[in-house]
């Protein structure tokens, strides 16, 4: 979590922030799904405490607060927390005016007591992976009712269940088509080898290999978000309609600009087949050991270095073999599942 004045936190709870507090209050949500998850925690128990808890002893609340926030708990500090000097040193007295503002404190109080738990009891939820076999292509359907299918190879995590969260997260290490179910209140976000995609109801396709240089996202339908995971800020998001890709290298700030495609070149891997424009070649090489579980090598290591045009078809493999040897000028030499390819 990102530093966050608490004061302004109190305030927006109880309705007494002022214009310049709720823009500092969006900036710090803005910065990651953790802060926004921790506020609507926040606000449920503030909404819980207005409608059943009876009023606090005012002073007493925020004593307590003080103390909370002063004293995190040993055993873990998961927030880096800013108390400001105003906040710090004012007399407790003059507070006592403002009871709202001490009902949210001692909100406050309470959350910050129970963020370890909370965060032990979240890290202990069951994680179901789905790993994918090198032997076909996989749909598989969320219980949100998102369905997904995944290229031969891919992996995939994801929560048995999401309820209870305020976002839906997931993380793909491969090539896959998302079909999002449409949930305005629970986003669904991509985390993919450096790429964060998100979306409430669309449906595009991601291809993000740990091994290969790019995360590539284009999108069928609907909008997309698509920034650098480890990257809060917002001038570098991209975003992508229907019809548009965009994709981020392991070495950019940023995702490229939103460029129009056609769509089912995206999705070709369904049928077995694929078109690689200007690629390089270590990224060929390892389609092709995904699709015929194989392994390969260069003679040359100079030959990996090179970026290639080519179309891989639904074809037997010796057939493909054949092609990327007259492209990449090499003869192919293969022995069992290990296939060479020697400069000519």
């Amino acid at each position: 979590m990102n530093k966050i004045d608490w004061e302004i936190v109190a305030n927006h709870l109880s309705g007494q922030a002022t214009e310049g507090e709720e823009k500092k209050l969006a900036e710090w949500l803005a910065r990651s799904a953790e802060n926004r998850e921790f506020l609507e925690r926040l606000k449920k128990m503030w909404l819980t405490e207005q409608k059943a808890l009876p009023r606090p002893d005012t002073e007493k609340a925020l004593r307590l607060v003080m103390a909370r926030i002063q004293q995190p708990s040993p055993a873990r500090q998961p927030m880096d927390i800013q108390i400001p000097a105003s906040f710090t040193k004012r007399p407790i007295s003059g507070l006592l005016t403002r009871p709202l503002f001490l009902r949210a404190a001692a909100v406050l109080a309470v959350a910050i007591g129970a963020f370890a738990i909370y965060t032990l009891l979240d890290s202990r939820r069951e994680i179901e992976t789905s790993s994918v076999t090198f032997a076909r292509v996989q749909t598989l359907q969320l219980s949100d009712g998102t369905r997904i299918t995944f290229d031969v190879g891919s992996s995939f995590k994801y929560p048995e269940s999401f309820e209870g969260a305020s976002l839906r997260e997931v993380t793909l290490d491969g090539e896959a088509f998302f079909e999002v179910a449409r949930n305005d209140r629970l986003p669904f976000t991509i985390h993919a080898n450096g790429g964060a995609i998100r979306g409430l109801g669309t449906s595009f396709a991601v291809r993000s290999w740990k091994s290969d240089e790019n995360v590539v996202v284009a999108v069928k339908e609907g909008r997309v978000s698509f920034q650098p995971e480890a990257n809060d800020d917002t001038s570098k998001i991209v975003y992508l309609t229907e019809n548009t890709m965009s994709k981020l290298s392991r070495t950019d700030i940023s995702p490229t600009s939103a460029e129009k495609i056609d769509f089912s070149d995206y999705l070709s891997w369904m049928k077995r087949e694929i078109y690689f424009r200007n690629t390089p070649v270590p990224e060929v090489l390892r389609q092709l050991e995904r699709w015929y579980n194989v392994t390969m090598q260069a003679a040359d290591s100079s030959m990996l270095h090179e970026s290639i045009t080519v179309f891989i078809g639904s074809k037997p493999l010796a057939e493909n073999l054949r092609l990327l040897s007259v492209i990449v000028n090499a003869r192919v030499e293969q022995r069992g599942d290990t296939v060479r390819f020697v400069p000519r």
